[in-house]
């Protein structure tokens, strides 16, 4: 059955894609260490993305936002398959290429997880500046031994803007 106009109106993709970014947004990227349940605003998020992209696949940012709940519920596989369809829709889709070169490092995949970024790399140059493009680099680099172009990756990740050192802000009294 043919879904309506009226429907999508009421749906309000950009309301639920914010619904879902508020629920997730002090859930993901905080480990509560291994083996540790997922907080109920974590699994209401999944829900409300996993409605929005049932009804909206073609949004990009929905499925890019899921496949990282999906990576905080370490459900890693399906994380994946939904990224690769999120660069199927949107080949130039930075965030998808360095969050498959993170999955691709924590399967021990370095040489993946390199072409991945330097894909995000080729399509977008302002990935760049995106830490998590330094971070993955850095640990691929040092998995593989080479501790001085790690170090000097990470190094030029603290020079870009709004990164900052643990404690910079706060002036110690004498």
């Amino acid at each position: 059955a043919a879904v309506a106009w009226d429907f999508f109106i009421k749906l309000n993709a950009d309301f639920m894609l914010d619904i879902a970014r508020e629920y997730l947004q002090h859930t993901i990227g905080s480990s509560g260490g291994e083996g540790s349940k997922p907080g109920g605003y974590l699994l209401r998020g999944i829900q409300v993305l996993d409605t929005l992209t049932r009804f909206v696949p073609g949004l990009v940012p929905a499925q890019v936002l899921l496949a990282k709940a999906k990576i905080a519920m370490d459900e890693v596989d399906v994380a994946t398959r939904i990224l690769h369809q999120c660069l199927r829709l949107e080949p130039g889709n930075a965030d998808s290429y360095l969050l498959l070169a993170r999955i691709y490092h924590g399967k021990e995949q370095p040489n993946a997880a390199l072409q991945y970024l330097e894909q995000g790399l080729s399509h977008d140059f302002s990935v760049r500046n995106h830490p998590l493009y330094h971070l993955v680099k850095a640990q691929v680099l040092a998995s593989a031994g080479e501790y001085e172009p790690a170090i000097k990756v990470l190094e030029d990740a603290m020079k870009l803007p709004g990164v900052k050192t643990v404690g910079a802000d706060s002036k110690m009294a004498p």
